[in-house]
C-alpha cells in the first residue's frame, strides 16, 4: 500500500511549511505524544506506518522544526496558525506538551496515544544519547536547535551520569508534569514503556483499536521489521543503546536516586511509577 495520496494545502508554522490535508472534515485529527528518550522515535515511526497503512496524513511538527533548526522553546508555546491542526491529520513526533497547539479545539478535540517511561531510565537514556548519539540539525549561528544541541553536548561531556541526572531531573518533571491534565482526557490512550517495549505487536493493536485504524497481521509483521529492535548488549555508541527497564539502578548511585526521586514525585505517581 502506498499510503496517504491525496491532494494537500501548505501551511507555514515558525518558517516551515507542512503539508495538510484539508479534504476529511468529518474525521478526527488524532495526536501521538511522547516524552524525550522514552520510546518516542520507535512510537513515531510505529504509528507514522501505521498511518500510512491507513492512507492518513502524517505530520511531524516538531521534527520538522527540528531539522530547520527551530528550538522547542521557539514554538512550544505558540498558537497554530490557521490551518495547520484539521481533522484526518495525524500530528506525531511530539517530546514535549505542545502547549501552544493544545489551544486549537482541533486538538483538544483529537484522539490521542502518549508514551511514557520511568523518567530515572529516561534520564540515563537522555544522558548517553546527549553525550553521543542525538542527531543534531544544519544550521549556523549561537541559537536554534543546532546551538542549543552543541551546548548540550559539550556540557553532557564535562560531567558525571550521576551529575547530569541532579541537574536534569527538575526539567524532566516539568516535562512530564505538563502532560498530568491528559490523564482526565478520555480520548487519550495511556502506554507506558514498560509494558510495551517487549510487546509490540500488542501496542500497534492497541493504538489501531483507539485510533479507529485497520492493521492487518502481514503489515504488523512489517512494522515490526522495522522497529522491533532489541540490543543483545548494550552499545553506548548505538542510538538504541539498551532498552531493558531499570537501566537507572545500574548506572546511578543510590544517593542521586533518592534525590531525584523526591523531585520526580509528583511525575512518578501520576503515570504509576511508585
Amino acid at each position: 500500500m502506498t499510503g496517504f495520496a491525496g491532494e494537500t494545502v501548505a501551511v507555514e508554522f515558525e518558517g516551515v511549511a507542512f503539508q495538510v490535508d484539508a479534504t476529511r472534515p468529518n474525521d478526527p485529527a488524532w495526536a501521538v505524544l511522547g516524552v524525550r528518550k522514552c520510546g518516542s522515535s520507535m512510537f513515531n515511526r510505529t504509528v507514522k506506518l501505521m498511518a500510512k497503512f491507513n492512507r492518513v496524513n502524517w505530520i511531524d511538527i516538531p521534527g520538522d522544526l527540528f531539522v530547520n533548526n527551530v528550538a522547542v522553546p521557539q514554538w512550544r508555546a505558540s498558537p497554530p496558525p490557521p490551518g495547520l491542526l484539521r481533522p484526518g491529520n495525524a500530528y506525531g513526533g511530539f517530546r514535549d506538551y505542545p502547549a501552544g497547539l493544545a489551544q486549537s479545539p482541533v486538538f483538544q478535540g483529537a484522539i490521542k496515544a502518549l508514551l511514557v517511561r520511568d523518567p530515572r531510565d529516561a534520564i540515563v537514556s537522555e544522558y548517553f544519547s546527549t553525550r553521543r548519539t542525538h542527531s543534531i540539525p544544519e544550521g549556523a549561528g549561537d541559537d536554534g536547535a543546532r546551538a542549543d544541541m552543541l551546548r548540550r553536548r559539550e556540557a553532557a561531556q564535562q560531567v558525571t551520569i550521576d551529575d547530569f541526572a541532579r541537574v536534569e531531573a527538575a526539567k524532566m518533571a516539568d516535562t512530564i508534569e505538563q502532560y498530568v491534565p491528559l490523564l482526565e482526557d478520555p480520548k487519550l490512550l495511556l502506554l507506558r514503556y514498560e509494558d510495551v517495549i517487549f510487546a509490540k505487536a500488542r501496542m500497534i493493536c492497541g493504538v489501531a483499536d483507539h485510533f479507529g485504524w485497520t492493521v492487518r497481521p502481514e503489515q504488523i509483521d512489517a512494522i515490526l521489521k522495522w522497529v522491533d529492535v532489541i540490543p543483545h548488549e548494550e552499545n553506548p555508541d548505538a542510538f538504541i543503546r539498551k532498552v531493558t527497564p531499570g537501566d537507572h539502578r545500574e548506572k546511578l548511585s543510590p544517593e542521586t536516586i533518592g534525590e531525584i526521586d523526591r523531585v520526580l514525585e509528583k511525575a512518578m505517581t501520576a503515570f504509576g511509577y511508585r
